[in-house]
């Protein structure tokens, strides 16, 4: 967790992720309307368990079902290409 520059980079985009989804979150609450996305999805849930699940739990779910989605999309894709690149025949 040295503060170089690419780590410093690193943590200032994570920081633009977080006040982006915490404004979002805001704004839905203010307005009442929770969407039929995934934010919203959850935001029903954490209305519905009071208290349980605050802004923060729901800003770390949402980060781990974009990052988790994002790795696993990408390894899917790296093996297909893979595999297409290693059996000529199958193309």
């Amino acid at each position: 967790r040295l503060p170089t520059k690419q780590n410093r980079a690193y943590w200032q985009a994570l920081r633009t992720i977080d006040e982006a989804v915490r404004a979002t979150i805001d704004f839905r609450l203010a307005q009442g309307v929770m969407g039929e996305d995934l934010l919203g999805q959850l935001l029903g849930a954490a209305a519905e368990e009071e208290g349980q699940m605050d802004h923060g739990l729901i800003l770390q779910n949402l980060k781990t079902f974009l990052f988790a989605g994002h790795d696993t999309t990408a390894s899917t894709l790296s093996w297909a290409l893979y595999l297409l690149a290693t059996h000529p025949e199958v193309e």
